[in-house]
């Protein structure tokens, strides 16, 4: 049980001793917290009222991701009325406020950490997430920049909080902030995932010429990767430039064949030449292409790890737009599972070739993120 509160605290708290006398006025306000715990002696003190709401944070929640029921609010509730100044209180509580969808409490919460701790990233990094829910995008941006400009390079939580910024560029919609954040990335140390993802902005830019060259850069780094070819083959496409995008195609098939272990290669086309004994066609990343893309569940035990990153999934799609397989071809295993079940309740629309409806074979990309 001991580990889910942890898990909790990873989440909403980082504990730091902040030494704060108890409330003077404290003994003249009628305490609201009127829950008992078997072979527990009642809690009198501020301190003792927040590992009161540890321990009913731990047997609500079971086992399970982190929770707060009734009792750990009132808990809590008065830990905070006996020491105002209780950061671990107060920001557990926020974070308690967050899965209620309380955003107001919550930020409440967040202000008043950040009031007593200026200083501490942590607290502009959960006061960004509740403006991200609340759907308060530049407060988020501005929280999250706070948070990265207060921690220091050699941080590894540096990268969390670059990592959730882009997120919010990406919400946002905000092109010209991701390409520069992408570009200050590559000057650094030119990365192929750097490059891809630059790619991406640029295809939603519609700046297709710059797309190209960044898609070309990241097969330089990474020749072996057959997303690259796909993505790469789909903006030729859209560029009408079908040998290029042809070729692309089956450099990417013929990398994923020898992936799953088959020397054949495969002669699956794009749309511009159809196979009639299949009546398939390969799509490339079909993320784009969904009317509807099912989000896919962060595993509670990837959670538990922290364990992120990108996760491909080949599927095939059947003439009305429905998922029939889907089969996870990279990422880490915790994540493989949930992202082909979304995978498999996405939805798309029909894809004609010819007036007739066809199969279309493709991947879909997922990127898994740890808080």
């Amino acid at each position: 049980m001991k580990n889910v509160f942890n898990f909790a605290l990873c989440l909403a708290v980082l504990c730091f001793g902040f030494g704060c006398k108890e409330n003077p006025l404290s003994k003249f306000t009628q305490p609201k917290y009127n829950c008992r715990m078997a072979n527990e002696p009642e809690p009198k003190t501020s301190e003792e009222f927040f590992a009161r709401a540890q321990k009913h944070i731990e047997m609500y929640s079971g086992g399970g991701a982190a929770s707060l029921d009734d009792c750990a609010f009132a808990a809590l509730d008065e830990a905070i009325r006996l020491n105002p100044k209780n950061l671990d209180a107060l920001r557990v509580r926020g974070y308690g406020y967050r899965q209620r969808k309380q955003y107001d409490l919550a930020l409440a919460d967040f202000d008043k950490a950040i009031q007593i701790e200026p200083n501490n990233p942590e607290n502009f990094f959960f006061r960004s997430l509740t403006n991200q829910e609340k759907g308060l995008l530049d407060n988020a941006i501005e929280d999250i920049s706070k948070a990265i400009d207060l921690t220091p390079k050699e941080n590894k939580r540096l990268q969390v909080f670059l990592e959730k910024r882009v997120e919010f560029y990406k919400e946002k919609g905000d092109f010209e902030n991701l390409i520069k954040y992408y570009t200050e990335q590559i000057q650094l140390k030119p990365d192929a995932n750097d490059f891809f993802n630059r790619a991406g902005v640029y295809v939603k830019k519609g700046d297709f010429e710059n797309a190209i060259k960044d898609y070309t850069e990241a097969i330089r780094l990474d020749p072996d990767d057959a997303n690259n070819y796909y993505v790469r083959a789909d903006v030729y496409y859209k560029m009408g430039k079908r040998d290029l995008a042809q070729s692309d195609t089956k450099k990417g098939d013929e990398l994923r064949s020898a992936e799953k272990g088959n020397s054949k290669t495969s002669s699956t086309p794009k749309p511009s030449s159809t196979s009639n004994s299949s009546n398939t066609i390969s799509g490339g990343v079909l993320n784009g292409k969904a009317t509807n893309l099912v989000k896919p569940e962060y595993p509670l035990a990837a959670k538990a790890v922290r364990a992120n990153g990108t996760v491909n999934v080949q599927v095939m799609i059947d003439e009305n737009g429905n998922v029939i397989s889907a089969s996870a071809v990279s990422g880490h295993t915790l994540l493989r599972s949930s992202a082909e079940k979304a995978a498999k309740e996405s939805k798309f629309n029909p894809t004609m070739l010819s007036g007739q409806k066809v199969r279309v074979s493709g991947v879909i990309v997922y990127n898994f993120t740890s808080e």
